[in-house]
């Protein structure tokens, strides 16, 4: 019982972790948007596995099973009937790739393949242990054995470099996005691309070719880099680079693994700055929302010399020598300028508590206890 239960926290973290990943290069749907999207208010058979049957419905009737009834399985092409019977199968919507036991590190190598454009998904659904990739076909097709081929072949090669793949048929059926998986979480669901022609699906062919020049790479620059360029971004932006000064720092802020919710609170606050400023000029809010496109994994390749060419001030190669050291002066600087700011409010605020002092310094709160302590033991 104890191992169960080890074993179900283990896989909500896991899920939890997925999902905060997913979270940062797509945007989440409702369960309804995503079922009206993929059915045009047509039938759906889906299969509720408390009571062992397939039934068929709207996608009203799918939901409130999901509530009810716990985990639902819902079929994304069309059928003559309630049954998932090859001899049943009419139409195909949707090509589904299911990938079996998967973490954060497979999440990115998947993301990776969206933006290189080798994998085109319509949508990703987080189902719990695995993912799914749902290609959304523009066209609905009738069914036959030519297709099944295909789709075999599609599985395949996406298994040759994901193992973990499901080698499944077009009358197999998935967790829909709204129902509960076996640990407990709602299954979610968060828009990729763009529907697909069927055409597009033997791009594939290519896959091999591509991955062998591809190079592994994931945001990995320290975040300590980011907030010297912010203020650098900030105090030397002129006229005629404000923009593009705004989206190297959105390119900045993946590198470093920055959330987009710090970015675009950054992004705000040094827009504002820059109208005071720049007040006969002031930059439109839109302008924002054009620079956290450049927040995306594609990012990551993005080289010191292009940086050079969107911003004010030229940055210079560093030593790989002085690099520890160039990072633990930008860190000291960062400590004495929170020092000073909490200084500053003990000696305003009478008394002042915890969540006090973490609204007026933004240090959370451990850092401010550490700093508390360590000024008691020199006294």
């Amino acid at each position: 019982m104890v191992k169960g239960n080890k074993d179900r926290l283990k896989n909500q973290e896991k899920f939890l972790e997925k999902n905060k990943i997913l979270e940062r290069y797509f945007h989440e749907l409702n369960p309804i948007n995503y079922l009206s999207e993929i059915f045009n208010n047509s039938e759906v058979n889906y299969f509720i596995p408390k009571l062992s049957r397939p039934e068929r419905g709207d996608i009203y009737d799918v939901l409130d099973s999901a509530w009810y009834e716990g985990g639902i399985y819902v079929s994304y092409q069309d059928f003559d009937g309630r049954e998932f019977r090859r001899e049943n199968l009419k139409a195909i919507k949707c090509l589904v790739v299911d990938i079996d036991d998967i973490d954060s590190r497979d999440i990115y190598e998947i993301i990776q393949l969206i933006n290189s454009g080798i994998l085109f998904p319509t949508y990703l659904v987080n189902s719990g242990n695995g993912i799914h990739l749902i290609f959304k076909l523009k066209r609905v097709i009738s069914y036959s054995e030519s297709i099944e081929s295909l789709n075999r072949k599609f599985l395949e090669t996406i298994k040759e470099k994901l193992p973990t793949t499901d080698i499944l048929p077009l009358t197999h059926y998935y967790r829909v996005p709204g129902s509960y998986t076996k640990f407990g979480e709602k299954a979610t669901v968060f828009r990729a691309g763009d529907e697909i022609e069927l055409k597009e699906i033997r791009m594939i062919k290519n896959y091999e070719k591509i991955m062998k020049n591809r190079i592994y790479s994931e945001p990995n620059a320290h975040p300590m880099f980011y907030y010297w360029f912010r203020s650098k971004i900030a105090e030397t932006a002129i006229k005629g680079c404000r923009y593009t000064s705004l989206y190297a720092l959105s390119i900045v802020a993946w590198k470093c693994k920055i959330s987009k919710k710090q970015l675009e609170k950054d992004l705000k606050h040094i827009v504002s700055a820059w109208n005071k400023k720049f007040y006969y000029d002031p930059l439109k809010e839109n302008e924002i929302k054009k620079a956290l496109k450049a927040y995306k994994p594609i990012s990551v390749s993005a080289r010191r010399e292009y940086l050079n060419t969107l911003i004010n001030f030229e940055m210079k190669p560093k030593k790989k020598g002085n690099q520890k050291q160039y990072l633990r002066k930008i860190r000291e600087k960062r400590v004495k300028k929170n020092r000073e700011k909490l200084r500053y409010w003990l000696k305003k605020l009478q008394n002042p508590s915890l969540s006090e002092l973490e609204n007026k310094t933004g240090i959370d709160h451990k850092t401010i206890k550490k700093y508390l302590k360590s000024w008691k033991i020199e006294l």
